[in-house]
C-alpha cells in the first residue's frame, strides 16, 4: 500500500501544473473495447507514475483502468486527502494487482498473498480495533485505509464497528452528518434548485462544492441528470451548453407540455422535444421524457407505455 501513494502524489502534482489548462481533463476512453485511447494528461500521468518508483507496465494499467472508469484526473487529485486512496483508484489498482504484485507495490504487512484478515492476526490493526469498537471513529477511518482489501479488519473500518453501512473511511463524516443529499445543506440545496431547471453555473458549482460521492455531486456532474458525468463542465467544455432561454417558465405553452410530461404523459414529452428550440432545455426535457431516459429516445410515448 505504501508504494501505491506515490499514485495519489503524482496526481497532485500533476493537477496543480495543468488545473489552469485549456485542456479538458476528462479522458478519450472507449469503455467498449479491450483498450482504451489515452489523452496527453494521462500519458504524461503514466511516465510520471513510472518514474517514481511504479514499474511502467503497472502505470500503464492504472491509468487505463481509471480511463475505463471515466475519471476526471483533476476531480480525482482535489479528493485526496492525506495519506487516504479514493475508492477509484483502489478500483484501479485492484484491476491491477498482477502488474503491481509483479513489481512489488503491495509489499504491505497485509495485502495480496498474505493471511492477515481479521482480529489477532496483527497487533497494530487489532490496536485500531480495539479503539473503533470503544467508538474512536478516527481510528475506525484509519483501520479501513490501513488493512488489506477485503479483509475482516477493513470490513470492521468500514461499518464503524459494525454500526452502520459501509462508509469506506468516513466514520467521521457520517458521523458529523456530512450533506450527502438534497435537504442536507440549504446552499447545496439552492444549486440543486437552479441546476435542475437548467442553470448550468449552478449544476458546475453544486460538482465542485459538493461532497466527493455525494447524490449532490452526481447531480451537479450529470446537469441535473440529463447527461452522463461531464465533470463540471455542464456550462461549457464538452460542447454542452444549457441555453438561456428556452427553460421553463419562458413559455405557457411549452411549460404546460413539460408538466404534463413530468406528469408522465409520454405525447406531451414528445410534443415538448418536437416544438422548443433546439438547444433549449425544454428540448432536452422533452427529449429525456422527463428525465426518464438520460440517453433519450425515438418516442417517450411507446417508452413510458411499454
Amino acid at each position: 500500500m505504501k508504494g501505491l501513494l506515490t499514485v495519489l502524489f503524482t496526481l497532485a502534482i500533476l493537477a496543480s501544473g495543468c488545473g489552469s489548462s485549456n485542456q479538458p481533463l476528462l479522458n478519450t476512453a472507449d469503455t467498449g473495447d479491450t483498450d482504451v485511447e489515452l489523452s496527453a494528461l494521462e500519458f504524461a500521468l503514466v511516465d510520471a507514475i513510472a518514474e517514481s518508483g511504479i514499474s511502467h507496465d503497472a502505470a500503464d494499467c492504472i491509468v487505463r483502468e481509471l480511463a475505463r472508469m471515466d475519471i476526471n484526473l483533476l476531480r480525482l487529485a482535489s479528493s485526496i486527502q492525506g495519506d487516504e486512496l479514493p475508492d477509484e483508484l483502489w478500483d484501479a489498482a485492484n484491476a491491477c494487482g498482477d502488474e503491481l504484485l509483479a513489481d512489488g507495490t503491495f509489499d504491505f504487512s497485509g495485502g495480496f498473498g498474505t493471511d492477515i484478515d481479521g482480529y489477532g492476526d496483527d497487533p497494530e490493526l487489532d490496536a485500531l480495533w480495539d479503539a473503533c469498537d470503544a467508538g474512536d471513529l478516527a481510528a475506525c477511518d484509519e483501520l479501513y485505509l490501513s488493512t488489506p482489501i477485503g479483509s475482516t479488519y477493513e470490513a470492521f473500518g468500514s461499518t464503524c464497528a459494525g454500526l452502520s453501512d459501509e462508509t469506506f473511511g468516513r466514520c467521521e463524516d457520517v458521523a458529523a452528518g456530512a450533506a450527502t443529499d438534497y435537504g442536507d445543506d440549504p446552499t447545496l440545496d439552492a444549486l440543486w434548485d437552479g441546476c435542475e431547471p437548467g442553470d448550468g453555473p449552478s449544476c458546475d458549482e453544486l460538482y465542485w462544492t459538493s461532497d466527493f460521492g455525494s447524490a449532490y455531486e452526481a447531480f451537479g456532474e450529470t446537469c441535473g441528470e440529463r447527461f452522463d458525468p461531464v465533470g463540471g463542465q455542464c456550462e461549457e467544455g464538452l460542447g454542452i451548453i444549457l441555453e438561456p432561454g428556452g427553460n421553463y417558465g419562458d413559455d405557457p405553452v411549452l411549460d404546460a407540455l413539460w408538466d404534463a410530461c413530468e406528469a408522465g404523459e409520454g405525447a406531451a414529452c414528445d410534443d415538448l422535444y418536437l416544438t422548443s428550440e433546439i438547444g433549449s432545455v425544454y428540448e432536452a426535457f422533452g427529449d429525456t421524457c422527463g428525465n426518464r431516459f438520460p440517453d433519450g429516445v425515438f418516442s417517450c410515448e411507446d417508452a413510458m407505455s411499454a
